[in-house]
């Protein structure tokens, strides 16, 4: 690559932003920084905070405040060489998380270089995410029907025990498309503004959207 390359991937649940953000930090060995897992990892432990993170995103179904998650984002981007390049997965969710990452990140000599946003329909988001499993030991996802059966429990992978997440209810889920349609979609418009937004069919298999994908980035990896 000419430089080095920060990205945005966003969309709504199920759209399959953690598949292709771990396809690019392999392809170009990037940091990967997923706040949804950080945050479901804080939210298993039997603390205060891990209490208050639980109630939020699994009780309730919304979003972390945005002071909370850009503070677990500066942590980690600080903790990386200056030259590392960066996916950020799912973040920032709000406006303010997006304007203060923008800040941040000019601090630290970065920017977002290009914002991808993976577009798939609500009755595609609830019908995803009501057959999701995930692994316990190594947190891969799979799809009843699609990559395992209805009645497996252990994980292909590793062979940790497959858990249907708290969230991934249909009502939360439908709550979680709620917050998104109100609080991301200006994110998105805020980074269109910028000429950085790209928007990418999310409903196609995972090589054709990552072909797509790296399509859109021709002009920064060449």
């Amino acid at each position: 690559m000419k430089k080095t390359l920060n990205l945005v991937i966003l969309g709504p649940s199920g759209s399959g932003k953690g598949t292709q953000a771990r396809l690019l930090a392999e392809q170009f060995g990037l940091e990967h920084i997923e706040v949804g897992d950080m945050l479901r990892e804080l939210a298993r432990k039997s603390t205060s905070l891990g209490r208050k993170i639980d109630r939020i995103i699994n009780k309730r179904g919304e979003f972390i405040p945005a002071e909370l998650t850009i503070n677990i984002i500066r942590l980690r981007i600080q903790s990386l060489l200056k030259k590392q390049g960066i996916v950020f997965d799912g973040s920032p969710r709000k406006l303010i998380e997006a304007k203060t990452l923008d800040d941040l990140l000019s601090r630290l000599n970065r920017k977002i270089d290009k914002v991808l946003l993976l577009d798939i329909s609500e009755i595609e988001s609830v019908g995803r995410l009501v057959k999701r499993r995930v692994c316990r030991k190594c947190d891969a996802n799979f799809a009843i029907g699609l990559d395992i059966t209805k009645n497996q429990t252990k994980c292909s992978k590793c062979g940790g025990r497959l858990y249907k997440r708290k969230d991934d209810t249909r009502e939360r889920i439908l709550a979680r498309l709620k917050e998104y349609r109100k609080k991301t979609l200006p994110v998105a418009n805020y980074y269109c503004r910028k000429c950085k937004l790209v928007i990418i069919n999310g409903e196609q298999s995972i090589k054709k959207v990552h072909q797509d994908i790296i399509g859109e980035l021709k002009g920064l990896i060449q």
